[in-house]
């Protein structure tokens, strides 16, 4: 039997959907209906995916051929029910990350402070499900696949041609929450999130490049994400001319922005990242310090050549890690090892009764 595949709305009502002809959707949804569509064409069937942003507490229904596909939970929520399914593929993996090494700076250390609060918010949502009868927190693990966040929406991928690109370098996207500016000498001002922290120092690091007049740039600032994502097309169009793409991080580590870069072939600068399947080796640019971004930027464009050689990487670590072949490829190996497996369990608990020794009763 074909897979079936479930929208699962805020409401936690489920919407049936057929990944080939889903109108337009936005939070990374077309990307991933595009690699279910690639994994229906595998040996991957018979199973039920529900796609969700955040992660319903609870599921119409439960069982061996179930997968659960969670593509916004920045907190890592988990319910007692994640050991009742086949699987559950998950954008930010299954637990809060701190990547910026020892706290020496109010960046590093509101990131931390971020952390420690996530984590704790998790905890007690985690516990709180435990408590009620459910899986203790972790043991659904094994059954858990960190899979790439993807392109927040769909655009052709590779853009102009690297070398014709009018753009030397670009930051589209929001900096901070409305009237946050307003409130930049209060408490919350200056611990502000670590995402605000990070924009900002990047802001004045890129405006410092700019003010220079050697090297073309972009800024364009938005205050919220949802102003940014309203102008979706203009900022595809942006990327398709940059050759060199900034990529801060946001109130995660991971960005959609990232994939977008690689998309439309730009080189990458960005900050650390997690070290899963599909980060491993990238070619971009990791930068742990924004005040480093002039002389970064200065060096990379000041040699064109090795600027032509990161864009050749970064074209080939689109298309060997992060196209959605690829990455169907790998969910579908997770998924056929987690059946096989479940397979065997299942025999050798047919076995198991099998073998019991039947009571005799004394006549």
């Amino acid at each position: 039997m074909p897979n079936s595949h479930w929208l699962v709305q805020p409401d936690g009502t489920v919407l049936e959907i057929d990944p080939r002809t889903a109108p337009p959707l936005d939070f990374a949804r077309d990307f991933h209906l595009k690699v279910l569509a690639l994994l229906d064409e595998s040996k991957i069937n018979n199973l039920s995916f529900y796609i969700c942003i955040h992660p319903p507490v609870s599921l119409p229904r439960y069982g061996s051929d179930v997968v659960l596909v969670i593509l916004g939970d920045e907190y890592h929520i988990s319910f007692s029910y994640f050991s009742d399914i086949l699987a559950v593929l998950r954008c930010y993996g299954t637990r809060q990350e701190y990547l910026d090494g020892v706290p020496t700076r109010l960046l590093r250390f509101l990131a931390l402070l971020q952390f420690a609060y996530k984590s704790i918010g998790s905890w007690k949502l985690m516990l709180g499900s435990w408590l009620t009868g459910g899986t203790f927190p972790g043991l659904a693990a094994a059954r858990t696949l960190h899979i790439p966040l993807g392109c927040f929406s769909e655009c052709p991928s590779g853009g102009a041609e690297f070398a014709s690109r009018k753009i030397d370098f670009a930051f589209l996207g929001s900096v901070g929450t409305s009237g946050e500016d307003l409130r930049r000498f209060s408490l919350r001002g200056i611990l502000s999130p670590p995402k605000i922290r990070a924009r900002r120092e990047m802001i004045r690091a890129l405006t410092q490049v700019m003010e220079g007049g050697k090297w073309n740039g972009v800024l364009q600032k938005t205050t919220t994400f949802a102003d940014s994502t309203s102008k979706q097309l203009a900022y595809n169009n942006a990327m398709a001319q940059t050759k060199i793409s900034v990529c801060p991080r946001g109130s995660n580590y991971e960005t959609y922005r990232f994939y977008e870069s690689y998309r439309s072939g730009c080189v990458v600068i960005c900050e650390p990242l997690p070290d899963v399947w599909f980060y491993k080796d990238h070619p971009g640019i990791i930068i742990r310090n924004w005040t480093r971004l002039p002389e970064i930027l200065d060096s990379l464009l000041s040699d064109p050549d090795r600027l032509q050689s990161l864009a050749a990487a970064s074209r080939a670590f689109w298309d060997e890690t992060l196209n959605k072949r690829v990455i169907a490829a790998h969910i579908e190996g997770f998924l056929v090892n987690l059946t096989e497996n479940e397979k065997r369990n299942q025999s050798y608990r047919n076995l198991s009764r099998a073998q019991l020794p039947t009571a005799v009763l004394p006549e």
